[in-house]
């Protein structure tokens, strides 16, 4: 009974909750996630029976087993999946549309603002000089530029929004992934089943995810949901357990970039694949689309227009502005980056630059970065920059492998645009050309031209070539001869070098050999074999272990730590080594090792490594043209190689013509200006020789102009026809024929008149006719006087452009040159000199550096007799004031002698010393020295006798009278040593007035190559030019007096190199050599200097080391100042001692004053003495009579008396307790006394120390002078107070030339810190020069009102012979004018100096006295500063004695080395130079043409250079050019420049008779005559002109990007209908997603939502089991109470 009681009661139970779970499903129809429950009914049996009995089988009820929901996962993921795609497509296209209906046509869309752009520069080009078009075509600019920027911020806009939204729903995003972890959190903490509320809110808020984005998800078996991003089970987890992972989002590149933290980090992610997310992207990415493609048409709009505007002029006749201006040009690093490095870019030429995006990945394993475009395309790669269209971007810092830099060139092009010009005036309608034809041409035809694009340069800049660094082991080595680069238009500056390649031992050492090495054998050509022990146990002595890198072998080679077996260093053999790894190489400097590689070893305990051995190979030709074919520097081609050479392969424009005769300028002004600079081991060839083709020659006359002597002459050079050169042509005739005619051959034609004009001693008026450039003349008049002609060189100069003749004066100006540059003779008569007196003027052809070519001509002489010639000599010895006399021309003439002298001793003096009283005539007769041991000998008036010079032999006089007038003799010898041997020829003739001169000049014919010249049928071979194109440079000022040389030596070039890698070596092989000549009868100096002993050898360098050299060879000055010491400067030292307690005292004494130190508590006496010397407060130390008490450094005390007069300082002695006290006024009375006190101090010490009472005050400064310069000597001292420590500090003049110091006896020292070669000594400034330098020098101590310094002149280092007869030995000095000799005598012992005038004295270095034993030793000679000027002859004599004088000054100018004459005289230096550097290139100011460097010959082809491109925007202006007819026929013309008329192009016209060249399109309107010449030339006059304008508004028509891209309104509606087109297509996408999207949701709803129907039916159907088991329970009560009443 009771069972069925149970069973009643269950199912009343269960059905009750079915019931009710019916009531909720049909309660929750219409709730959002809900999903549809069912209650599941199981039966209840009963238990298993036992032994006595079995089971009831009929069971116990029914209970629930579960409340489920209806739920099957891959519905519900089909339903997420389909309803994140409608929301991508939803998304997508509610976007597109928002950015459509931004871009729709209006009435004032980008299209049709641009159309009223362009109309009205329509109507500023139909009145192109009225202002009202104009203001309206700037208004229209202006809104043009904002028409842009209103569209383009139209579409940021929805860019903007598109961000925004997504990060809203990124934010949604990460709000929803936070709730769904606390869901998973309750789910887990939920016991027992889950409940299905929370797992419908989890199926929410996963189902809100999928929306926004496309997610996958996984439910364990509690219902926790992990949640990952993406279709697949792989991507990033956005939520598991309790963890929710943050999502992100930002912008980059156009796109936006999602990024999800996880693992600490923001990691970024591609798994947005659906949800409105994907559809926010793609409409991100498309807006960006739009806006680029926009930006880009800005781009390309505005520079296209901004080119033409720039080619044309405005109403100011300025070059046009940018009409548009913008920002772009953007540089991103990718997001994924992993080095740290920078970049920058540079604008090269925008007009070049390609507007689409660029991705520059770096390539770690080659160590480069590549450049690639939008499809991937690689546009080129580097290291440290990358060169790309139009710009270049650089690269800094450490980059990583796959690291990304995005170029954006147009980005915010559109928004940034601007319209730049302000007025109307700035409208640049005119075109900046004018075409004209030459009023004198034969025919009517005009010449026509249109600017044409430029063609690509088909050849790699310079800078993609060679490395733009100086470097022997960094140059380039190239395979083959030809064009290797091109140098751009307008560069600043471009150095090139042509390299040789040394012999070179290669080794390539395995790791073990290296460790085990032990020895280098290196072999030399017809040298030893050297052995270097290189093992690790020699080298590292007491070190375990073994070489790690060659390198370390290759330091020690090059340092000399290792050394061969004889114990040379590999530098000394001219070796240098370079290694790294195992790669070993040696370079010789100069000659070749030997070929058998068994003498070129490396040597280890393992095995032996044999070397490659490289050849020494010279350097190749270097070539510089340009794209036209006009040869600018380098060598001579033939025929062949300029057929092989001037190709299109080559860089060349289509018909390019080889010209040569630009080729190497010989002033450095080269084509159209350019400086061009040339240099070679090997100097330019020359041959010299005349307009007649012989030589330049002067040609006189008397009253009438002499007549060219030219006649017909033809000359022929190597691969040239022959050239005829008619009668009367002047060098510059023949000059130009042969550059007109004879270009091709390479060989420049030069052609210069230089004439020499000076006087001896004459003054008056000087008259003459003078011409040059044409039959006009100038009449020339000036008053010269006896010492100056710089009065008739003003007055030739104010005819300048009449005559063509330029004069210019000497620096003492006695001398004139007159010089035709380009070489026309130059014509002189009428020549009067005071109204034919007699007096005469000397004139000479000179060649361009002012050595004379012929001998002279005398105007105003007589001519007509050969001048009389005598010769006599000098005879026995002399001794003090013997003479010797003779008679020449009616005058006695006295020598008289100056000490001891030999015969040939005289004879040298008189020619190079005639001082006063020295050789002198009887009336007053004048005598200069002309040239080096050349006299003149003039009468009072000036008027010119004779000269007097060495006949040849070592005692004899020659004597040419000036004048011939047939009475000319030698006679009267006699004195007290009489000359003899006289010799005596003359020739009595009358003559006439010398009044009428033609200077034919000089024709000079060069080449960097030798060459035969046939002329007048006559082979003529060039010879070495050391003056033209040599390693040293040498250039004189026009008259001669002064060289500067360049030692063109390259730092980095003519160095000991080694390559990083160890793969090349370049041993330093450069010399550089001078050689002054003498100028007298001693011998000349010259010094060569090695670049591998000098560390940085560049030209200043170079130069400072020659410099040095010489001076080590010339005589040393001083100056000694006079100042003695001037007093005692006391000082005394005491210690503190004992302890101190509170106020105890110690005292002392001081000048009178008692001194107080009061202890502030206990101290030592230490302690004691810092407290005084740091705080010496009020009361802790003082003095008696109120002294001031300050610290005036650390630790160091000044006491003054109360009025401020220093006394004197303290300061610690050195020791723990120690003070120490120095006096400031040195008066020999200082001391201390009275120790006393508490604690009295002790150890007291008095000193003295002496001082000069005359030091000047800290900063004072003196001046002096030497070599002409002035130096400033500024003091300074350690302690300005007591002028302890002076230092002298030297400004002005030469750097380093001079130091000065204060001896110990406080005499201020001035020496000269090298010798010097001219004899100058040092002298105090004077006050003209200086002001106030007078007293400075004696505040200085170097001089009072009657005492002066000391000058010394130190010789050079001599031995002094021991033989008797060698003496004596007479040193001729001049002292303010008056003869001195200094006799040097032996008598076997002692050597002695005697002056013979106290004012000279003469001693020995070791001495200092006139007495000597020792043989070796130096003569210094000692006089007064005040006593005048030193002069020593510069003579055999002289030298001996170690006094090596030359009549020159040596000294650095700049990198330069000057020589300069100091008597006027025209110098002939030489210098030369070797290097590895064979052939050096360096070129400036460049043309605006594009140069081409070719390589030709044998040779290393190894090239180094330096280059100063193209600066940024570098403005070129217009040019002038002449387009000529060169034939009858019209086909070929000639194009040159007008400024400096040199030919730019040659061309042959087609059969319309146009042709293109320099930039522009050339048609004639028909067949022009031969010579018609037309100008192309800037627009001076802007107005009425609107030529630039219609180019302008060609380009609304044209296509915009390339052909067939469209126009630019085109192109703008193509941008809009791109948009249409994707909205349409995002229609379509979006339909086909929503009935997707439908078709899912239907299939889940059917099967997990609710139906009313179904749940009506289960009602009734639960209802009625209800009732039934309510009956059950009725039953078994009834059934009960049966049983109950039965009972």
């Amino acid at each position: 009974m009771s069972s069925l009681f149970d069973i009643g009661k269950s199912g009343l139970q269960s059905y009750r909750q079915s019931l009710a779970v019916t009531g909720q499903n049909i309660a929750n129809i219409n709730t959002d996630g809900y999903k549809r429950r069912e209650a599941n009914l199981e039966e209840i049996t009963a238990s298993q029976g036992g032994i006595t009995g079995i089971a009831n089988q009929s069971g116990l009820g029914v209970r629930i087993e579960a409340i489920r929901r209806s739920f099957d996962a891959y519905l519900v993921d089909r339903n997420r999946s389909a309803n994140s795609y409608f929301e991508a497509e939803s998304s997508f296209l509610n976007k597109l549309k928002e950015l459509e209906d931004m871009m729709l046509p209006t009435d004032s869309n980008l299209g049709i603002v641009m159309g009223r752009f362009f109309n009205s520069l329509q109507e500023v080009a139909a009145s192109p000089g009225d202002v009202a078009p104009r203001t309206v075509a700037i208004e229209m600019g202006d809104l043009m530029a904002n028409t842009f920027k209103s569209t383009a911020q139209v579409v940021e806009d929805v860019k903007e929004g598109i961000f925004k939204q997504a990060d809203i729903d990124i934010s949604s995003i990460n709000t929803l992934s936070n709730e769904l972890a606390n869901i998973n959190k309750k789910l887990l903490a939920a016991s027992g089943s889950s409940n299905n509320s929370l797992l419908d809110n989890r199926d929410v808020v996963i189902n809100e995810i999928s929306r926004l984005i496309e997610v996958t998800t996984e439910l364990d078996t509690r219902g926790t949901a992990t949640v990952r991003l993406g279709k697949s089970q792989n991507g990033p987890i956005l939520v598991t357990n309790t963890i929710n992972n943050r999502m992100s989002v930002e912008e980059n590149l156009g796109s936006l970039s999602f990024s999800i933290f996880s693992g600490g980090k923001n990691t970024p992610t591609s798994q947005i694949v659906n949800g409105s997310l994907r559809g926010l992207s793609d409409s991100y990415r498309m807006s960006h689309t739009t806006l680029a493609d926009l930006d880009e048409m800005a781009f390309v709009f505005s520079n296209t227009l901004n080119a033409q505007h720039n080619e044309g002029l405005d109403l100011k006749g300025l070059k046009g502005a940018n009409l548009f201006i913008s920002k772009g040009f953007e540089l991103s690093q990718g997001m994924a980056n992993l080095g740290t490095f920078s970049a920058e870019l540079e604008i090269l030429d925008i007009q070049k630059v390609i507007p689409t995006n660029i991705t520059i990945r770096y390539d770690s394993q080659n160590e480069v970065w590549n450049a690639f475009d939008e499809i991937g395309t690689n546009l080129g790669s580097g290291t440290n920059s990358i060169n790309l269209s139009g710009m270049r971007i650089n690269f800094s810092g450490s980059p990583r492998n796959g690291d990304e830099l995005f170029v954006l060139p147009s980005e915010g092009y559109a928004k940034n645009l601007e319209f730049s010009l302000k007025s109307g005036d700035q409208i640049a309608a005119a075109a900046s050309n004018l075409v004209f034809s030459d009023i004198k041409n034969n025919s009517n035809v005009e010449l026509i031209i249109e600017k044409t694009t430029p063609t690509q340069n088909t050849l790699n800049v310079i800078e993609k070539v060679l490395s733009n660094s100086m470097s022997s082991v960094g140059a380039s080595n190239f395979v083959r001869n030809g064009a290797i680069a091109y140098i751009p238009a307008n560069s600043s500056a471009t150095e090139i070098v042509s390299l040789t390649q040394q012999a070179q031992l290669t080794f390539s050492i395995p790791e073990q050999e290296l460790k085990n090495s032990s020895s280098l054998k290196v072999s030399i050509d017809g040298g030893a074999t050297h052995i270097f022990d290189i093992s690790y146990a020699t080298n590292m002595p007491g070190e375990a272990g073994s070489w790690k890198d060659i390198e370390e072998i290759s330091d020690r080679l090059n340092s000399g730590t290792i050394k061969n077996n004889t114990n040379q260093t590999l530098q000394s053999l001219g070796i240098q080594a370079s290694g790294k790894g195992g790669n070993l190489t040696l370079s010789l400097a100069s000659g070749a090792f030997n070929s058998d590689q068994n003498l070129q070893l490396f040597s280890s305990s393992i095995g032996n490594t044999r070397a490659s051995i490289k050849s020494r190979t010279t350097a190749s030709d270097l070539q510089i043209f340009t794209k036209e074919g006009r040869h600018l520097a380098g060598s001579p081609l033939s025929n062949d190689e300029i057929a092989e050479f001037l190709t299109l392969g080559n860089g060349f424009n289509k018909g390019a013509t080889y010209r040569g005769d630009y080729l190497n300028s010989l002033d450095g002004i080269g084509y159209r200006g350019m400086s061009i600079e040339r240099n070679s081991i090997n100097s330019d060839q020359t041959i010299s020789i005349g307009g007649d083709g012989s030589s330049s020659q002067i040609v006189v006359g008397t009253t009438l102009l002499p007549f060219s002597p030219t006649n017909d002459w033809s000359m022929k050079l190597p691969g040239s026809k022959e050239l005829k050169i008619p009668a009367g042509s002047s060098a510059k005739y023949t000059s130009e024929l042969i550059t007109d005619n004879l270009s091709q051959t390479g060989i420049n034609a030069t052609a210069n008149t230089r004439i020499e004009l000076f006087h001896e001693g004459s003054g008056g008026t000087v008259k003459f006719k003078l011409g040059a450039k044409s039959n006009e003349y100038a009449e020339i008049e000036a008053v010269v006087s006896s010492t100056s002609l710089t009065s008739l060189a003003e007055k030739i100069n104010q005819y300048i452009p009449k005559t063509g003749v330029t004069a210019t004066v000497s620096s003492s100006n006695g001398r004139i040159i007159l010089e035709s540059e380009n070489g026309e003779d130059i014509k002189l008569y009428n020549f009067d000199f005071d109204n034919k007196s007699g007096k005469t003027i000397s004139t000479r052809l000179t060649d361009r550096f002012s050595k004379p070519l012929g001998n002279e001509v005398l105007l105003g002489s007589t001519t007509g007799g050969t001048a009389g010639v005598a010769k006599f000599a000098m005879s026995g010895s002399f001794t003090n004031d013997q003479t010797a006399v003779f008679v020449l021309e009616g005058s006695t003439f006295t020598y008289t002698a100056n000490g001891s002298e030999t015969a040939a001793q005289a004879r040298d003096r008189l020619l190079t010393n005639p001082g006063s009283g020295e050789f002198q005539g009887t009336n007053g007769e004048t005598i200069k020295e002309i040239s080096s041991g050349i006299l003149q000998v003039s009468n009072k008036d000036g008027k010119q006798l004779f000269k007097i010079e060495s006949d040849g032999t070592t005692t004899g006089l020659k004597v040419t009278e000036s004048n011939p007038d047939g009475t000319f003799a030698v006679s009267g010898l006699g004195g007290n040593v009489p000359p003899n041997t006289v010799t005596s020829i003359t020739t009595s003739v009358a003559g006439t007035d010398l009044d009428a001169a033609r200077y034919c000049g000089e024709l000079l014919l060069r080449s960097s190559s030798a060459f035969t010249a046939e002329i007048a049928g006559v082979n003529k071979n060039s010879s070495e030019d050391k003056r033209f194109g040599g390693l040293a440079t040498i250039k004189s000022t026009t008259t001669g007096e002064k060289s500067s040389i360049t030692f063109n030596s390259i730092d980095g070039v003519d160095t000991n190199s080694s390559d990083p890698n160890g793969l090349d070596a370049v041993a330093a092989a450069g010399s550089f050599s001078l050689s002054l000549p003498t100028t007298g009868t001693g011998s000349s100096i010259s010094s060569t200097v090695y670049t591998k002993n000098i560390a940085t050898p560049t030209p200043e360098n170079i130069a400072k080391a020659i410099l040095k050299d010489i001076r080590s060879k010339g005589t040393v000055a001083s100056l000694s100042g006079i100042s003695a010491i001037g007093g005692q400067l006391g000082v005394s030292k005491f210690s503190m001692s004992g302890s101190f307690t509170n106020d105890q005292t110690a005292v002392f004494s001081i000048e009178g004053s008692t001194f107080t130190y009061s202890a502030g508590g206990n101290e030592t006496a230490a302690q004691a003495r810092d407290r005084l010397l740091t705080n010496p407060g009020a009361g802790e130390f003082q003095g008696s009579n109120g002294e001031i008490i300050e610290v005036i450094s650390a630790g160091r005390l000044k006491v003054s008396d109360k009025t401020g007069k220093s006394l004197f300082t303290i300061e610690s002695d050195g020791t723990t307790t120690g003070l120490k006290f120095t006096e400031f006024s040195a008066d020999g009375s200082f001391g201390i006394t009275n120790l006393s006190g508490n604690v009295p101090p002790n150890n007291l010490t008095t000193l003295t120390s002496p001082i000069a009472m005359t030091l000047p005050d800290q900063g004072d400064n003196v001046s002096i002078t030497y070599e002409d310069k002035i130096y400033q000597l500024t003091v300074f001292y350690q302690n300005p107070e007591t002028k302890e420590n002076p230092e002298i500090m030297v400004s002005g003049g030469e750097k380093g030339r001079i130091s000065a110091f204060y001896d110990q006896d406080g005499r201020l020292q001035i020496a000269a810190t090298q010798g010097t070669i001219s004899g100058d000594q040092i002298q105090i400034s004077s006050t003209t020069r200086v002001a106030g330098n007078e007293d400075a020098a004696k505040r200085f101590g170097l001089r009072t009102n009657v005492t002066f310094p000391t000058r010394t002149l130190s010789g050079s280092s001599i031995t002094l012979s021991s033989t008797g007869s060698d003496y004596p030995k007479t040193l001729a000095t001049t002292l303010n004018g008056v003869s001195i000799n200094v006799i040097l005598s032996f008598d076997g012992t002692n050597y002695s100096l005697n002056s013979s005038n106290t004012a000279l004295s003469a001693v020995f270095s070791d001495t200092l006295s006139g007495t000597t034993t020792n043989a070796s030793n130096k003569i210094l000679l000692r006089t007064s500063s005040n006593s005048g000027d030193l002069v020593l002859p510069t003579d055999t004599s002289t030298e001996n004695l170690g006094f090596k004088i030359l009549d020159y000054k040596i000294e650095l100018s700049g990198s330069n080395l000057d020589v300069i004459s100091k008597k006027d005289q025209v110098l002939q230096v030489s210098a030369s130079g070797t290097s590895i550097a064979e052939n050096r290139i360096k070129l400036s100011n460049l043309p605006n043409e594009d140069l081409i460097v070719l390589l030709t010959g044998t040779g290393s082809r190894k090239l180094a250079a330096n280059y100063d491109l193209i600066p940024q925007n570098s403005f070129v202006p217009e040019e002038d050019f002449t387009v000529k007819i060169m034939d009858d026929q019209s086909t070929q013309i000639e194009i040159f420049d007008k400024n400096s008329g040199h030919s730019i192009a040659t061309r042959i016209l087609d059969g319309s008779r146009a042709t293109e060249a320099i930039g522009q399109k050339l048609q004639l309107t028909g067949k022009a005559s031969k010579d018609d010449q037309f100008f192309i030339s800037p627009n001076k006059n802007s107005a009425g002109d609107a030529r630039n304008l219609d180019a302008i508004l060609a380009k609304q028509n044209s296509d915009a990007y390339a052909a067939g891209s469209g126009t630019f309104q085109e192109i703008f509606a193509q941008i809009v209908s791109k948009v249409g087109s994707n909205v349409n297509a995002a229609n379509l996408s979006k339909d086909a997603a929503e009935a997707q999207k439908n078709a899912t949701a239907e299939a889940e709803a059917q099967f997990s939502g609710v139906s009313l129907d179904t749940e009506a039916a289960n009602l009734i159907e639960q209802q009625q089991a209800y009732q039934a088991s309510a009956r059950i329970l009725q039953t078994a009560r009834e059934l009960f109470d049966t049983l109950l009443q039965s009972v």
